[in-house]
Order: C-alpha cells, then structure tokens, then sequence
C-alpha cells in the first residue's frame, strides 16, 4: 500500500500529472483518497495548487523514487508540489475563487 503523504505519477492520465495521497478512502474500498496537483496555467512557470481529493485506484499511481533530479523539468514540478505542503498539511481550495480552503495533515511528504 502506498502510504500517506507519497507524491505519485497519475498513470491515468497521458501527461505527466502528479498526485499525492491523503488516506485510504473512506467511503469507497479499495481506493486511495488524493488530491492532484494542478500547474499554473502560465507555461512557463512551474507553481501550481492541489485540487480537492477524490478516490482512486492504488493501480492509477506509480510512487516517485527518492532520487528524482529536481533539477529537470518534471523534477521542478515535483519541487514545486512539495513546497505547496505546509507542515505537513495539503490545503485546497473549495467553492472556486472566493471560497474558503480545507485542509488534511499528511505528515512527511515523499520524494
């Protein structure tokens, strides 16, 4: 299983999406609750935020290897994802641009 706080390539999609996981799912077995990592619509810039969590299959996910060159392009990106967790808190927004942020503590964060 993969454990909390693990940032994943999302295989579900055809480009390289990031995702990091919460918790197992609570309501739907068998799955993991994440939240993906959505980049800045300037495409130069590599900041982005996480989206709010939905479940999906542990299949979906590819973990990170702790050896990732952050000096890369994706690595950048992965770079960029870590630094949006706070003290171990992965925050997103919810009700779009006005609304308020919620929270989930998911501990050390992995790459």
């Amino acid at each position: 299983m993969i454990a909390s706080g693990q940032i994943c390539r999302d295989r579900g999609c055809k480009t390289f999406r990031l995702a990091i996981v919460l918790e197992p799912s609570p309501t739907k077995s068998g799955k993991l609750r994440v939240c993906r990592w959505l980049p800045s619509p300037n495409p130069s810039a590599v900041d982005g935020r996480w989206a709010a969590p939905s479940a999906v299959s542990e299949e979906q996910l590819e973990p990170l290897p702790d050896d990732l060159d952050l000096t890369s392009r994706r690595g950048q990106v992965v770079a960029a994802a870590r630094r949006a967790v706070i003290g171990g808190n992965v925050r997103w927004q919810v009700g779009g641009p006005g609304g308020f942020s919620e929270l989930h503590y998911v501990g050390k964060v992995r790459p």
